[in-house]
C-alpha cells in the first residue's frame, strides 16, 4: 500500500493546481518550479506530492518557500509559495519527451493533507 493510498483513507486530499511554472533547467539549480496558493492558515507540515498528471506522482520532498509575486492579485487568505522540481528530474522528463508537459500549469498539481 502506498503512502498515498493511505493518506486517502485517513484524511481529505485537497489539490492545488499551479498558477505559473517556471522550466528553466539549463540556468542551474532553482529554475524548475511551480507556483501555488496555499491558504494561510495551512502549515505544510504533512505529506505533500507535486502531481504531473502525465508522469505521475513526484517529490515527497519537495523544496517550499513563501514566495512574492508583483503584479498578480493574491486573494487575501492565500499566499503564494514556490516548490521546486530537482534540475535532474526536470532534464531527465524532458529527455523522455515531457517538456511541454512540463511547463503547462494544468499539468502540475499540489496534493495536500487538509
Amino acid at each position: 500500500m502506498s503512502g498515498l493510498t493511505r493518506l486517502r483513507f485517513k484524511s481529505q486530499i485537497r489539490a492545488i493546481p499551479a498558477i505559473k511554472v517556471i522550466v528553466q533547467p539549463w540556468r542551474g539549480r532553482h529554475h524548475v518550479y511551480g507556483i501555488f496558493l496555499l491558504p494561510k492558515s495551512y502549515q505544510p507540515k504533512k505529506l505533500i506530492f507535486l502531481q504531473d498528471l502525465t508522469v505521475g506522482h513526484y517529490c515527497p520532498q519537495a523544496v517550499i518557500r513563501q514566495t512574492d509575486l508583483e503584479g498578480i492579485l493574491i486573494p487575501p487568505r492565500y499566499s503564494p509559495v514556490k516548490i521546486y522540481m530537482k534540475t535532474r528530474i526536470a532534464l531527465l522528463l524532458m529527455s523522455l519527451g515531457f517538456n511541454r508537459h512540463l511547463q503547462q500549469p494544468h499539468h502540475w498539481r499540489l496534493t495536500i493533507e487538509s
